[in-house]
């Protein structure tokens, strides 16, 4: 369902918030980290269960390819165009669930260990 809603928000024309736009991140920046960060999340606890060691992998490669897609689609509309640097945003997004994945089981086993 959040792909479909990524997919969605890819693809409708863009509303302009002009006191967003004038941060050095603007809310596309912002936007596409967050999106692909929270999919390949979504993605790694849906996989982690039936592949374990293997669920890094594919959730990563899945919103990856997600992401390519995605930004091939919006060549199709005039309003929107392929941009490389939305991409490498994309699949930093999708990277980092690897070491939140790490310091929130950690931080978990220390406060179970407390217990």
């Amino acid at each position: 369902m959040f792909s479909i809603i990524i997919l969605i928000l890819s693809i409708i024309k863009a509303i302009k918030i002009p006191f967003i736009e004038d941060y050095v991140f603007n809310s596309g920046t912002i936007a596409h980290f967050s999106a692909y960060f929270i999919l390949s999340a979504l993605w790694f606890l849906n996989f982690y269960k039936k592949y374990k060691t293997k669920a890094f992998f594919i959730s990563i490669l899945l919103a990856a390819t997600f992401g390519v897609l995605v930004e091939f689609i919006q060549t199709f509309f005039s309003y929107r165009h392929f941009e490389i640097k939305d991409m490498i945003i994309n699949f930093t997004g999708t990277l980092i669930i690897i070491p939140a994945y790490y310091l929130l089981t950690k931080k978990a086993k220390k406060t179970l260990n407390k217990l």
